[in-house]
């Protein structure tokens, strides 16, 4: 079977909707409404047309039958574009249909986003999007258990492994607030994954000499889709909008007690007081370690992550720098089998959680 990769056309939304109706169970999200996509398309192709940054770039992927597989760069973090929403039919699955699809999306980010760095969230139902991605220079930096809200096979709230470009240009030095324990332990090992593919980072694990104050604060609660998120960075620039630390723990202990919310995200800047003091005392697990997770006021700033995870058991399958990172966690789970090995990698199944 022969595969080829191009740039979407508006006429190919059907086909990509399609592919993600038949993946999900249920699906939200940008390629949900075949019209709204159509429309998104064409923005996209007049960006780039005028030599201006499109909203985010999407790809299809082709055999002798039609469109097989899909897949986006999408600019939606301060100082990242996320290589995203890949789905290829089953039956395309097993050749080189990924490869062809990343290759597109690196040629995009190079050519359209060329000062941002690269990211990704793998699912973890399977672990061969894991691996296509530690192929190609991405190393895992953290897990969110139960994050997203679309239903696969009728398997529940699909979690994700942050994965990160390591090939990308890193703060080389710097210092994070984190107390002894899990969330510093992951951190480290979300750092050695870098390492180990090259990245050259090294950061001082210290104790912060003074107490949280005022925080540049971005939230963010869908209880529709059960999600509530918290973004904390240390407030230094006059005239941002702050919150008192003592108001954001308020925000997070309100949301962690409305039952609508499954899966609660506090992102704070890893360097800051409140990174030490919330990963001390608010009971949260870690879910991820991002170095220049974020680009604000012009300056690259760490950024921690923190969860707290929906109730129950998931089955799900890792590859071992993924997994590693999930050994240092208090994230309770079970280790049931070595499902097989990618590329030199293993690969885990786990039961994630307890009923």
């Amino acid at each position: 079977m022969s595969l080829s990769a191009r740039l979407a056309q508006p006429s190919d939304a059907n086909d990509i909707t399609r592919l993600f109706n038949q993946q999900y169970d249920t699906y939200f999200g940008k390629f949900s409404d075949d019209e709204q996509l159509s429309s998104n398309l064409e923005d996209m192709h007049r960006a780039i047309d005028n030599g201006e940054q499109p909203w985010g770039t999407v790809y299809v992927l082709e055999d002798d039958t039609g469109v097989v597989g899909t897949s986006a760069l999408k600019n939606n973090r301060p100082g990242w574009c996320e290589y995203s929403s890949t789905v290829i039919a089953p039956e395309a699955r097993g050749g080189n249909g990924y490869s062809q699809l990343h290759a597109k999306r690196r040629e995009a980010h190079d050519s359209y986003y060329p000062d941002l760095k690269g990211y990704t969230q793998t699912v973890s139902f399977t672990a061969k999007s894991q691996k296509g991605s530690l192929n190609a220079g991405f190393a895992p930096v953290g897990y969110s258990d139960g994050r997203f809200f679309e239903a696969n096979d009728g398997d529940g709230r699909i979690s994700t492994v942050c994965m990160i470009d390591s090939t990308e240009d890193y703060t080389s030095n710097g210092t994070a607030c984190l107390p002894d324990g899990s969330v510093k332990d992951a951190a480290s090992k979300a750092l050695g994954n870098l390492n180990r593919q090259g990245a050259g980072i090294e950061r001082c694990f210290e104790n912060p000499r003074r107490e949280p104050g005022n925080l540049e604060v971005w939230t963010q609660a869908t209880p529709a889709v059960g999600v509530a998120c918290l973004r904390a960075m240390e407030s230094s620039h006059p005239g941002s909008e702050t919150m008192p630390y003592d108001e954001a723990i308020d925000w997070i202990e309100t949301k962690r007690q409305n039952p609508k919310i499954k899966w609660l995200n506090i992102e704070v800047e890893a360097a800051s007081p409140a990174a030490y003091q919330m990963s001390q005392d608010e009971n949260l697990e870690f879910e991820r370690y991002q170095p220049d997770g974020i680009l604000t006021h012009d300056e690259w700033r760490d950024t921690l992550g923190l969860q707290d995870r929906p109730g129950g058991s998931r089955e799900r399958r890792f590859i071992q720098p993924a997994k590693d990172i999930i050994e240092e966690t208090s994230i309770p789970y079970s280790h049931q089998e070595v499902a097989g090995e990618f590329s030199g990698t293993t690969v885990h199944g786990l039961e994630i959680g307890r009923e």
